[in-house]
């Protein structure tokens, strides 16, 4: 064997104490371990990324860990996963994907069916990244300087300037997963997987060391989640991101508004001391659009670049769309476009704002058609393009692996998107 040059053993050195690499997006995986990890548990591994036939980037600290990801997940036949990156020197290793913001864990969704529960969960694996780049579009459908997602003042912050990219939304790329496991010799495929982005607070121009920039979450919330204040006390209904020390007088202010108008002692007309409200018009009709139940009082980032006790405007972006597109809880063929309803329907608080706010909405709603954001065509080039990363025999051994069900094709999706967007057409008066 060759004597390793200088050059060499500056790299391997590089290597084993680095703690960032950037990356292009892998197509596969690699994973050695001695064994796969129970629920709630971890276990060493080591991994490569690779695309083609080219490594990435590769890890053999042995300090990585593997788990399962998700709560949903964690009862799945097919499970997610999540590795905590490591190098030698016990440092966490932060990965940067593209233009993805860093991570030192990478998830690997699986988008696998659940024991014992009829919902035909979705097993084109594609639904998730087709809806939030959709919601991207639909966000960034204004006249400069407004289509950017993020208010102007949001990318002035000195700190986040350089985050040209934000995506405010998870973003996903086709990976095949390759396990090693135990004795195993060499590795096999374990099956076609989505890569996220992780859910960070860079990822929605969030600085978390501001006390103003606000970014929490709802777990699964209660009938009440947007009107009554003491759930901001409980980490099991409402998850805070940022800032680093919540104050949760603040987003209470918000949801004391929302009770009032709701008992009739304030009114929707107040907004402009409360909301942007763009961003909650354009999720209402995005919900409504891809059938999205999941996302009234879970899944869902709210959001504020300005939040005080007295003051600040609020926002809304998109997590988490498993369950779109003809995929909802319960529905074990799918749920019919023209007879699913209105997702907003579910909730009293959304409800009220969709009433009060109908003509803007169906304005919008308008716009979005007219201009090509809302068409069959925009959903054929997205879907198109999140498809194409996967090998077809790999998606095939998936479905033979872990199973699949008649809402899992791609002509079923845009079947369904065609005809909702025809219902809702009809519903909210848009010809073209």
């Amino acid at each position: 064997m060759a004597t390793p040059s200088a050059i060499d053993n500056a790299v391997w050195g590089l290597r084993s104490s680095e703690t960032f690499v950037s990356l292009d997006f892998p197509d596969r995986i690699v994973i050695t371990t001695t064994a796969l990890p129970a629920i709630g548990d971890t276990v060493d591994c080591n991994f490569a990324l690779m695309r083609g036939d080219a490594v990435l980037y590769s890890n053999d600290s042995g300090l990585s860990t593997l788990e399962i990801q998700g709560q949903t997940s964690a009862d799945a036949v097919k499970q997610n996963w999540k590795i905590k990156v490591k190098n030698a020197s016990k440092d966490k290793v932060a990965l940067r994907f593209g233009s993805w913001d860093e991570t030192t864990s990478i998830t690997f969704k699986a988008y696998g069916s659940i024991n014992s529960n009829a919902t035909a969960f979705d097993r084109t694996m594609t639904r998730e990244a087709i809806c939030l780049e959709l919601w991207r579009r639909i966000r960034r459908a204004y006249d400069p300087p407004n289509n950017r997602i993020a208010p102007w003042y949001a990318w002035m912050d000195a700190d986040l300037s350089l985050l040209s990219d934000a995506q405010f939304s998870c973003d996903c790329r086709p990976i095949a997963v390759y396990m090693q496991i135990g004795s195993a010799t060499a590795p096999t495929l374990y099956g076609a997987y989505m890569l996220r982005s992780n859910n960070t607070n860079a990822t929605y121009l969030i600085d978390d060391s501001n006390a103003q920039h606000y970014l929490l979450q709802p777990q699964h919330g209660p009938t009440d989640l947007w009107s009554n204040t003491a759930h901001l006390s409980d980490d099991t209904v409402w998850e805070f991101s940022s800032p680093a020390t919540p104050d949760d007088t603040v987003p209470a202010r918000l949801l004391a508004w929302f009770k009032a108008v709701l008992a009739g002692t304030d009114s929707w007309a107040n907004y402009p001391s409360y909301l942007r409200l763009e961003s909650w018009i354009d999720y209402k009709i995005f919900c409504d659009v891809v059938g999205s139940f999941d996302s009234m009082t879970n899944n869902l980032m709210l959001k504020s670049y300005t939040g005080t006790e007295t003051s600040g405007l609020w926002e809304v972006d998109a997590y988490d769309l498993d369950e779109s597109l003809g995929c909802k809880w319960n529905f074990p063929y799918g749920s019919d476009p023209e007879t699913t309803g209105i997702t907003t329907d579910q909730d009293a608080m959304w409800t009220s704002f969709s009433v009060y706010f109908a003509g803007a909405i169906n304005a919008r709603y308008a716009y979005l058609r007219a201009n090509g954001v809302l068409t069959l065509e925009t959903l054929t080039e997205i879907q198109k393009f999140y498809s194409a990363g996967f090998r077809p025999a790999d998606v095939e051994y998936d479905w033979t692996t872990w199973g699949t069900n008649l809402p899992s094709n791609n002509p079923y999706i845009l079947n369904w998107f065609s005809r909702r967007l025809a219902w809702l057409d009809d519903r909210w008066g848009y010809s073209a």
